[in-house]
């Protein structure tokens, strides 16, 4: 059900993703990170798992609700329930 003041996703589980080209990740209400690798970052989510393969990569920023990876971005899968 929709709320008059928030955004969706604020009142959701559903993380928010914003890809700025291919150098950098941005996810917001991750549920804890499984998989950290130059070439392979994986997060929880309540959309499932979400995994972002690359090269170079590495943690700009890391908190309890919001991750930054920076580096070369290739690729990002959502909605696997499955962990890494």
């Amino acid at each position: 059900m929709a709320h008059p003041f928030f955004p969706n996703e604020v009142i959701s589980d559903i993380p928010r993703i914003i890809l700025t080209g291919d150098q950098r990740f941005l996810i917001e209400q991750h549920k804890g990170l499984t998989t950290y690798q130059p070439t392979r970052v994986v997060f929880r989510s309540g959309a499932g798992r979400v995994q972002v393969t690359g090269s170079d990569m590495r943690l700009k920023r890391y908190t309890a609700s919001e991750a930054v990876v920076i580096g070369r971005i290739d690729t990002v899968t959502v909605g696997d329930a499955h962990t890494a």
